[in-house]
């Protein structure tokens, strides 16, 4: 007798209200501001900033105000979740989302930035501010 599975495809989470979480300032300067359905920030360049979580929900968005076009933003995520962008990400600048775990653009993202790294891989502070971009795997959780 075969076994049969039903999948149901329920939203992710991040399709939801969902915009990053737990910033912390690594090196540089941040300011955040937060509404209901986006938030903005703005950032010093070569900014190192890290998040407990970085996804970006279907009906948010996500803007960095940078100085200006070469003007760069490294967004390191420490927790354990993929990065989900279904939304929008934008920025003046370009932007960098490191996250060990996975970063997923859903069907319905929408990505408006000068330019944009995704990676799984680590990238340390002093090679990132020294304009040096050499990855490593990164360290498996603990």
């Amino acid at each position: 007798m075969a076994a049969c599975s039903l999948y149901t495809l329920e939203p992710w989470p991040a399709q939801a209200q969902t915009l990053p979480t737990g910033m912390t300032i690594a090196v540089g300067q941040a300011q955040v501001s937060t509404q209901i359905n986006s938030m903005t920030v703005k950032n010093s360049p070569n900014a190192i900033l890290n998040w407990s979580s970085f996804s970006i929900g279907a009906q948010n968005t996500v803007r960095f105000d940078q100085v200006d076009a070469a003007s760069k933003v490294l967004n390191r995520v420490t927790g354990s979740d993929p990065s989900q962008i279904f939304g929008q990400l934008s920025s003046n600048g370009q932007v960098w989302l490191l996250n060990p775990n996975g970063v997923l653009f859903g069907a319905g993202a929408r990505v408006d930035v000068a330019g944009l790294v995704t990676s799984t891989l680590a990238l340390q502070d002093k090679d990132w501010l020294a304009g040096r971009y050499s990855f490593t795997a990164a360290a498996a959780p603990a």
